[in-house]
C-alpha cells in the first residue's frame, strides 16, 4: 500500500464545497425528469446557489491573496515612474481594491449561510440584497437538528 502520508491535506472549506458539490450532483441524479423541462427542485436551486458561492468565494479567497502580494511588494521605482504614479496611489488603489474583496467575501459568505437556512423551505429564493442580522445562525442550527445529529454520528 502507498503511503498515507502523501494524501494532501483538505481544509474544512475544501471539504464543505466537495461536500456541496456532491449533494447537488446526487440531487441531481434524483430527479432527472425535472432537468429534462430545465426545472429544478428548491433543493436542487439552493444546493446549485451553494455551490456558486462556495465557488466564487475560493476565487475570492485567490484574489485577496493576489491583491495582497501587490500590496507588500511595491513595484521598483523605475516602473512607478513609467506609469507616472506615485508609490502612495499605487498602494492605496490596491488597499482599495483589497477591501471591495473583503465586502465580496463577507457577501458571499452571508449568502451561503442564508441558503444553508433555507434548504428545507418550500421555494428557495436568493434576495437581491441580504443584511448580516437577517441570517440567524441559531435559526440555522434549529432547523437542521436532525442533520447535525446524523453529521455528529458520521464523523
Amino acid at each position: 500500500m502507498g503511503n498515507m502520508n502523501n494524501i494532501p491535506k483538505q481544509s474544512d472549506f475544501d471539504k464543505l464545497k466537495a461536500g456541496i458539490l456532491l449533494a447537488y450532483q446526487n440531487k441531481r441524479n434524483r430527479e432527472p425528469e425535472y432537468e429534462a423541462v430545465y426545472y429544478f427542485s428548491n433543493k436542487s436551486s439552493a444546493l446549485s446557489k451553494m455551490n456558486q458561492y462556495a465557488s466564487d468565494i475560493e476565487k475570492i479567497i485567490r484574489e485577496i491573496n493576489f491583491t495582497e502580494s501587490l500590496i507588500i511588494e511595491l513595484p521598483e521605482d523605475t516602473y512607478l515612474k513609467k506609469l507616472n504614479i506615485m508609490p502612495e496611489d499605487y498602494i492605496l488603489y490596491h488597499k482599495g481594491y483589497f477591501l471591495e474583496l473583503i465586502h465580496q467575501l463577507k457577501d458571499k459568505l452571508v449568502r451561503l449561510v442564508d441558503a444553508f437556512s433555507k434548504i428545507n423551505e418550500e421555494k428557495f429564493t436568493e434576495p437581491d440584497k441580504i443584511k448580516i442580522n437577517k441570517v440567524c445562525c441559531r435559526s440555522l442550527i434549529e432547523k437542521n437538528q436532525d442533520l447535525i445529529k446524523l453529521l455528529k454520528k458520521r464523523y
